[in-house]
């Protein structure tokens, strides 16, 4: 199994990845496209290179504009416990 990041491995990351910020226990990106089959595209690319490393993110897609919700964040602490 992958080590989980602690708070400090997150904030450090996040420094290096600024179009990535944290929202409660997600990491989220949005991404606007120049239009909406643009969008449908950036999607699937996602999806496949998802689906090669057995990863499935939630994703939301508004029109051109589409935001990856779902990396969520467990705490070493709580899943040492667990």
């Amino acid at each position: 199994m992958t080590a989980l990041l602690t708070e400090s491995d997150i904030t450090a990351a996040l420094a290096d990845l600024p179009k990535w910020q944290r929202k409660g226990q997600s990491l989220t990106q949005t991404i606007d496209c120049p239009d909406f089959p643009a969008a449908i595209a950036l999607v699937n690319r996602v999806a496949e290179a998802a689906e090669e490393a057995n990863h499935h993110p939630d994703m939301d897609i508004r029109w051109r504009t589409v935001t990856s919700p779902s990396a969520r964040i467990r705490r070493a602490e709580s899943q040492a416990s667990t």
